[in-house]
């Protein structure tokens, strides 16, 4: 896989058109993380001046590229070049950070398995739990953005986001955990968390998404169910599916006519969506009891209002009604198997999987 990532990537720098010498390699260092220093690629728009405010884009690489050399070989083709080139620097003046997450051990952008059969599953199965914590690449990741913000003069209502392949299930997780971060984003061929997909609308985070209907790296079904669980939730996302790009979509997706232009047309205004909770409470306002009989489903909230969804194992919705807190709401599915009950309540939101018998 590493080597079909790069490969492919690399394809991107003969159409961009920008001077590499434009980027440098730099070294964030803090003794806090356990990975100690993340190298990236950084890009400074020409004739920069403190005195004018500058979008920035945050780049995610694929596993291909993972690693500590911190090369532009690595890091620049993709997404970098993309908004490095003259043309769309002319247009929109922009800083760009691409940092590198390490290959060793089992780091990666987000502790997920990229492979996952479908993200509403891995939603419905770690929901709560300790593994659910943002993972140190990504968290040092965005404070090389931070650094970044604090040492330059950046216009922090147009902070972008895109990823490739586990870059994307990077981007899909920052715009989750981070709502009033980013003003958009393009995940590529990634996944993430279907039930938190609401915490993406609530803060009107422009999304992009792209994704090969035959992949056989990242399942197609992952990129859906993000895209279904935000419309469910409210928000007017875009995608691109292609049919016939294997997992290698993301030269497609760079070359979107207009891509740019569209990132550009978001920026962020104050919303109501929560900032990421410190820790999980052991008792959220969305906790809830299940009661089972058959195919019926009785599902009793701690608190309300609250909103109860039931989804099969591909994140599609069977049904959904508002409870109050000591009700129970009372659902049924037409077939045996395994499901999963969402519960959102107070911006938390709880899942729990569950069998339904005959």
């Amino acid at each position: 896989m590493k080597y079909v990532l790069l490969i492919a990537v690399l394809a991107l720098s003969v159409w961009a058109d920008f001077n590499p010498s434009d980027f440098s390699k730099q070294t964030y260092t803090n003794s806090a993380y356990s990975i100690g220093s993340m190298p990236y690629q950084f890009f400074k728009p020409a004739n920069y001046t403190a005195a004018k405010k500058y979008a920035l884009v945050l780049c995610l690489h694929g596993a291909g590229q993972a690693g500590t050399d911190g090369s532009y070989d690595n890091l620049v083709p993709g997404g970098p070049a993309l908004f490095a080139d003259n043309a769309n620097q002319a247009s929109h003046p922009c800083f760009i950070v691409a940092p590198q997450c390490p290959a060793s051990g089992d780091w990666k952008w987000v502790n997920w398995d990229w492979g996952e059969s479908n993200c509403a599953y891995r939603a419905s199965v770690t929901a709560g739990q300790a593994g659910t914590a943002i993972y140190e690449p990504l968290q040092m990741a965005l404070a090389i953005v931070d650094q970044i913000i604090k040492n330059n003069s950046i216009d922090t209502t147009r902070l972008y986001i895109t990823g490739l392949s586990m870059g994307g299930w990077g981007t899909w997780d920052a715009i989750t955990r981070f709502p009033n971060k980013f003003a958009a984003a393009a995940p590529i061929c990634g996944g993430g968390d279907s039930s938190k997909a609401y915490r993406i609308v609530q803060g009107k985070v422009g999304v992009w998404a792209f994704h090969s209907q035959d992949d056989d790296v990242v399942p197609f079904s992952n990129s859906v169910c993000m895209i279904d669980a935000m419309t469910r939730a409210g928000g007017t996302p875009k995608h691109t599916w292609y049919n016939g790009l294997g997992h290698g979509c993301w030269d497609a997706a760079y070359s979107t006519a207009g891509l740019v232009d569209w990132f550009f047309s978001f920026s962020k205004t104050p919303t109501a969506a929560q900032p990421e909770p410190a820790a999980f409470s052991s008792r959220p306002p969305g906790a809830f009891m299940l009661a089972l009989n058959g195919t019926a489903i009785g599902v009793t909230v701690a608190a309300g209002p609250a909103t109860v969804s039931i989804l099969d194992m591909s994140g599609k919705l069977i049904a959904a009604r508002n409870a109050r807190a000591g009700v129970r709401a009372d659902f049924r599915v037409g077939a045996p198997g395994m499901h999963f009950a969402v519960v959102n309540c107070r911006g938390s939101t709880t899942s729990q999987q569950f069998a339904v018998g005959r």
